[in-house]
């Protein structure tokens, strides 16, 4: 986690994620989301040199990118859209759960509340939690609270 007093914003401008830290606004070269404004960009630190973004292309696809140092930014790549799509812009909610734990959630393109999670090296395919007892409407904000901040930002 970083420090506290430390703030990292992130807006979408036509196709392309900006990133800014500070007072200093850049691009990365793999921005290109596939997504178009208005956008929900989650932002999620796994450790002070991890950090993870998330968020809903014009396919309805979970797309992530991800930053560390020395490797610099990662290019989009999309989360098992084989089994689960979200409504354009859906927002996706994070959170690590430990180190080796990483836990989305989001309203899928029926309502149904999904699930989809990083452990062990790889990304285990979406899934419905309950949709016999619960369904939301689509395009529905999932907010989690736990002890990872979570930062949800639209433009």
């Amino acid at each position: 986690m970083r420090k506290r007093s430390f703030l990292e914003c992130f807006i979408q401008y036509s196709a392309s994620v900006i990133f800014g830290a500070a007072a200093l606004l850049f691009c990365s070269p793999h921005a290109q989301a596939d997504a178009r404004p208005p956008q929900n960009i989650t932002a999620v630190w796994r450790t002070s040199q991890h950090l993870d973004l998330f968020l809903t292309n014009d396919r309805g696809e979970v797309s992530s990118a991800w930053f560390e140092p020395g490797c610099g930014w990662q290019p989009w790549f999309s989360i098992h859209p084989e089994s689960g799509k979200a409504a354009r812009g859906q927002p996706v909610t994070a959170v690590w759960r430990n180190a080796d734990h990483l836990d989305l959630f989001m309203t899928g393109s029926d309502g149904r509340v999904m699930s989809a999670f990083f452990e062990k090296g790889s990304w285990h395919p979406w899934f419905a939690i309950s949709p016999e007892s619960a369904t939301a409407t689509a395009g529905q904000p999932l907010p989690l609270y736990g002890e990872t901040p979570i930062i949800s930002i639209s433009s």
